[in-house]
């Protein structure tokens, strides 16, 4: 009868609900079961294909949730069995990425303790990611596998032409443009220097290079009057603007690159001499073929903290470890234009000064020496 019809079809429905109800609150594995029934009792109910996908979400779930909650053994459990029974499916790429990812997880803490397997572990993940990028090229997993194929390669083990090559090979998905930034990177020439910090009279002073694809360096060291420079361009961290061709070098010298390797990185020190004893500043440039790099190193035992109100400034300067008043040490002061003041410390090694301007002043610098 039709009363019945419509009562069945009630049945039906409710039993493909009790399904739904189970998905949304993660109970996969009651899903699954309820949804399984549904199949199994109405071969011809109208939710049958709806019951079929739902079991395969709640499948692929389950084992999602498995990763989430990093069992890593049960994850595999599930994603091996669904890609058994579901071979054609499309989140097939998406557990072959994962399985990728579960190799690189354990590279990466093995690299922090430093793990004498790391490099075994990290070639593992590239295993694992080869399968997806052979298995289904083109799609977006598999350009996300073999970017991070190419990073193991390049900087996790260090075999620099393998991972330029990957990277090269990488021409699709959202990863090709940056593979494409780190083949110009790799390939290309980089110079930069810098002096990290002030030296003490103890120290002997030394810049950081930062290179890729140079062999050698040259290294000139130039004189700088600091007061001089200072009074012309109000600050000290503008050596750019500082035309050292027409000035000569005091020192000029060559440096091989430390342990250098086509496409790599890398960073080196190199001592710059100063008399023993001596404080001062200089310039140093940084030259390879057609790149050049420069910078200020600073050798100095005082230190000066600087105070400054709407009508006064103050600088207390000291000296060493025990930060002892230095008297007599002369002082510049500017407002990023102009001279507003100059003097010399007292026997407490402060400098006070009350100089006209210094209300508008949007910075105040002060050179002590």
């Amino acid at each position: 009868s039709a009363a019945s019809d419509v009562y069945k079809r009630q049945q039906q429905a409710g039993a493909f609900r009790v399904g739904q109800r189970h998905f949304e609150k993660r109970r996969y594995a009651e899903a699954i079961a309820q949804w399984q029934g549904y199949i199994a009792s109405y071969p011809n109910g109208a939710e049958w294909p709806r019951a079929q996908s739902g079991i395969v979400d709640a499948e692929f779930q389950s084992g999602l949730e498995a990763v989430a909650s990093g069992d890593e053994k049960r994850a595999r459990e599930l994603f091996d069995a669904f890609l058994v029974r579901y071979p054609l499916e499309a989140r097939a790429r998406q557990i072959l990425f994962i399985y990728g990812q579960f190799r690189y997880a354990a590279a990466q803490a093995m690299k922090e303790q430093k793990h004498p397997e790391t490099a075994a572990e990290f070639q593992k993940a590239i295993e694992e990611w080869t399968r997806l990028t052979g298995k289904y090229p083109e799609t977006e997993e598999a350009s996300l596998a073999l970017y991070n194929t190419a990073l193991i390669l390049s900087d996790e083990l260090g075999r620099l032409e393998d991972g330029l090559a990957a990277f090269k090979r990488l021409t699709w998905g959202k990863w090709a443009d940056p593979a494409k930034r780190r083949v110009d990177l790799m390939s290309s020439k980089s110079l930069a220097v810098a002096s990290e910090r002030v030296f003490r009279l103890s120290e002997t002073p030394a810049v950081k290079i930062s290179v890729r694809n140079i062999e050698k360096v040259k290294v000139s060291r130039y004189p700088l009057d600091v007061e001089a420079f200072f009074r012309s361009r109000h600050r000290m961290d503008a050596i750019d603007l500082l035309d050292i061709d027409l000035i000569a070098p005091e020192k000029t010298w060559e440096v091989s690159v430390q342990d250098f390797a086509r496409y790599r990185a890398l960073q080196q020190d190199i001592p710059v001499e100063f008399a023993a004893g001596q404080s001062g500043a200089c310039i140093v440039r940084v030259e390879a073929e057609d790149w050049q790099a420069t910078t200020l190193v600073v050798r100095s035992d005082i230190d000066v903290v600087v105070e400054s109100a709407r009508r006064e400034v103050l600088a207390f300067v000291t000296s060493g470890a025990d930060k002892k008043p230095v008297s007599g040490a002369a002082v510049l002061l500017s407002d990023g234009e102009k001279i507003l003041a100059s003097g010399q410390t007292g026997a407490d090694g402060v400098f006070r000064a009350k100089p006209e301007g210094i209300e508008t002043a949007e910075t105040v610098r002060v050179l002590v020496s």
